[in-house]
């Protein structure tokens, strides 16, 4: 039955995939990354209402009756979908991932599968609700449920709870996000090599500063390059859409779903919400500058709104469930809890000068230390991943347009001042929050960091994609696939 439940979500997939792409016209590299975001958001939230087994019958039964519905009243639109590259790429992969894994049955290796991720999905399944209702103790834990319930939704109608799902479930959500680099383009073979380069990017960054094992599942059960690829996402449904109200709601939605994966999404979604809205402010020039100025703000709005509200809703419900109180971010060893309020406060008055404390400062020097020479991926630092994206951006500069060549400078800008405020915000984390060991070894910041460098480089690919002349982003994309598989058949372990 666990094979069955996993066939018939993609079935369900694929049936509100046809929907949007034939009604709602979205884009159909956006739509599959798109129709998984809500689906972990509709199961987070009839989760948090208590009807997690209710909400997942009406989710089958709405998508096998669409699945039908598009079939029956649309045949030709269904299947025309198969002539798109982002569809072939994510349901080819994603039927060869449960078919690889339902033979190799992977099972939990790492330490944080066991503590918390594979852990909280095997209780959601046995359980029938979400982790904190639960006596564990992951309950002071308590990271979002997204992803843990996308793992109970592929395996629904199981009748034992099956480690591999997991592996299966994280990959194909890998690989939605990946999907959404495939913008079609007339004689260009640009949307193949950023999907298969795009399906590389896991194993560049995991292998690079993990532990070498996740080859043999792709992904692990961390959210980090999830993360990371969620973040990309997102930015590469905005920046390969017309900006019409349908495609805005479509980033919207994986917001939503980002801030649900983990805590860090609440800063990832609020740096690509600003990204987006200044984008719309000096790029959507067909507009006067007085109706684009109102639209951005209600953009950024909007954009943030659900971003923060998915994260408070969540952080709101575990404290009612369970009397944690998650705005409290942790300790430093002392004998009270830090908020984030006043972590930010005492953060930026040291930044500035104000009572700025030698281990402030020794802790600074060690990040700008770890951003040189701390290993992020199998090519070396965060510094050579910045090269490469700013590499990737000098070409997608130079092949476009005047329109285009603002957007990528200002993508350049702005995502940039978005991971310096990254950097800033971990460099709190490190000194306040972590305890003092952890703190002085900059513990996972490997990993940590991979959340934003890899949707960092999916947003770079995105704009690549879209650049018009097609000969030299073609040369450039196949340069860069051969450059991540050299990599990884050469380094990788």
């Amino acid at each position: 039955m666990t094979v069955v439940s996993m066939l018939a979500a993609l079935l369900c997939i694929y049936g509100f995939c046809s929907l949007l792409v034939n009604k709602a016209e979205i884009s159909a590299s956006a739509v599959p990354i798109t129709v998984l975001c809500a689906s972990m958001v509709w199961f987070s939230v009839v989760g948090m209402a208590g009807f997690l087994w209710i909400g997942g019958l009406l989710y089958f039964a709405a998508g096998l009756a669409v699945l039908v519905w598009q079939i029956v009243k649309n045949r030709d639109g269904a299947f025309r979908l198969w002539k798109e590259p982002a569809f072939v790429l994510f349901f080819g992969c994603s039927f060869f991932l449960v078919a690889l894994f339902a033979v190799q049955k992977p099972m939990f290796y790492q330490w944080d599968e066991f503590t918390f991720w594979g852990s909280a999905a095997k209780v959601t399944f046995e359980s029938g609700q979400l982790y904190p209702t639960v006596n564990s103790n992951m309950v002071t834990t308590a990271y979002p449920p997204a992803l843990p319930l996308l793992v109970y939704w592929f395996q629904f109608f199981g009748t034992q709870f099956a480690e591999w799902v997991g592996y299966a479930a994280y990959d194909i959500l890998a690989v939605a996000c990946v999907a959404s680099l495939c913008h079609k383009q007339r004689n260009s073979g640009c949307p193949i090599f950023l999907g298969v380069t795009g399906l590389l990017l896991p194993l560049f960054f995991e292998l690079g500063a993990s532990t070498g094992i996740a080859s043999t599942v792709y992904l692990n059960l961390q959210a980090d390059v999830t993360l990371g690829l969620l973040f990309g996402a997102a930015l590469a449904v905005y920046y390969t859409s017309q900006k019409r109200k349908q495609d805005m709601a479509a980033v919207w939605v994986i917001l939503a779903a980002l801030s649900l994966v983990k805590d860090m999404g609440l800063a990832l979604g609020l740096i690509a919400a600003g990204i987006m809205a200044v984008d719309f402010l000096c790029c959507e020039t067909a507009l006067p500058l007085s109706k684009r100025l109102p639209i951005s703000a209600a953009v950024f709005g909007a954009l943030a709104a659900v971003v923060v509200v998915s994260w408070w809703g969540w952080s709101k419900y575990v404290g009612i469930v369970s009397g944690e109180n998650r705005f409290d971010l942790g300790n430093t060893g002392e004998s009270h809890s830090l908020g984030m309020g006043e972590m930010l406060v005492q953060g930026v008055k040291e930044l500035l000068g104000i009572g700025t404390t030698e281990q402030f400062s020794q802790m600074g020097k060690a990040m700008l230390q770890a951003y040189w020479q701390r290993k992020i991926c199998l090519l070396g630092s965060g510094l050579v991943v910045t090269v490469v994206i700013m590499a990737l951006l000098a070409v997608a500069f130079i092949a476009d347009d005047k329109k285009h060549k603002k957007r990528v400078v200002l993508y350049a800008v702005f995502s940039t001042g978005g991971f310096l405020a990254f950097w800033v915000f971990h460099w709190f984390l490190y000194l306040y929050v972590f305890k003092s060991l952890e703190g002085e070894q900059l513990k996972d910041y490997s990993r940590y960091f991979s959340e934003y460098y890899v949707g960092w480089l999916v947003g770079a690919m995105a704009l690549l994609a879209i650049s018009q002349k097609s000969k030299l982003v073609d040369y450039v994309s196949a340069v860069f696939l051969c450059g991540i598989g050299g990599a990884i058949a050469l380094r990788g372990q």
